[in-house]
């Protein structure tokens, strides 16, 4: 038997210390080359020059295990889904109070808002609306509720001046004063006949002056002067006829 080189496979002696090919040094044991195979006894001769392995019986196939190996592999969703923490009562109390002091800022703000709103309509000055002549006037619940509007009086009519005020004002002082503009011909101008004065509050906005005639007033021209907190601020004119 031919002994052969571990590095590089040359052969060798099988007493040689180094190898004659690649100067390795022989220290371990030497590889003797192989022997040509041999036919295993009890088996038939081959031919074609070489040797087949023996034939395996091939088992069954299982097509339920070859199903499984034909699916495509299942591959886990990315990013990965992180389940919900589950609620604790610490979270939901937490979130209660959260509502809670939300709805009180709410309110406070609304509170303030309405405050201040008083305030602005207190501090800002009073203001005549409207000034209506009238021949009747309806009162209900101690406010005026109608009235029947004129320009032109009879002699013996009960004038009337509808004054409207702001009801925001604080206890403006209102002044009606009739005045005769030109009447009996133009024998009396600018006479001042009569006069009044009131005090409004927050529960009556609306003024109600009469001229009441003693008798038959005289055919001509009239005027009415509505003064608040003693300044001029309307002027309303009618007519007496004959």
């Amino acid at each position: 038997m031919t002994a052969t080189c571990a590095t590089c496979r040359s052969p060798i002696g099988s007493d040689a210390k180094f190898c004659r090919t690649c100067g390795a040094r022989v220290s371990v044991p030497v590889l003797a080359a192989a022997t040509p195979y041999q036919q295993p006894a009890g088996q038939p001769a081959q031919t074609g020059g070489g040797w087949a392995p023996p034939a395996w019986s091939a088992a069954p196939a299982n097509p339920q295990a070859m199903a499984v190996a034909a699916a495509p592999p299942a591959y886990a969703p990315w990013p990965p889904q992180v389940p919900p923490a589950p609620a604790t009562r610490t979270g939901h109390r937490r979130q209660t109070l959260f509502v809670v002091l939300a709805g009180l800022i709410v309110l406070f703000g609304a509170l303030a808002a309405i405050v201040v709103a008083a305030r602005r309509a207190e501090s800002r000055p009073p203001a005549v609306h409207s000034v209506q002549m009238a021949k009747k006037v309806t009162v209900k619940d101690g406010n005026v509720d109608s009235v029947e509007e004129a320009s032109t009086f009879g002699p013996r009519d009960t004038v009337h001046a509808v004054v409207r005020v702001d009801r925001a004002a604080k206890g403006p002082t209102l002044r009606a004063v009739w005045t005769a503009v030109s009447v009996a011909g133009g024998r009396i101008t600018n006479k001042e006949i009569d006069s009044s004065e009131l005090t409004m509050d927050r529960a009556h906005n609306v003024a109600d002056f009469t001229l009441l005639p003693s008798g038959a007033a005289p055919a001509g021209s009239y005027k009415v002067d509505i003064y608040l907190n003693n300044q001029l601020v309307k002027t309303a004119a009618f007519t007496v006829a004959p």
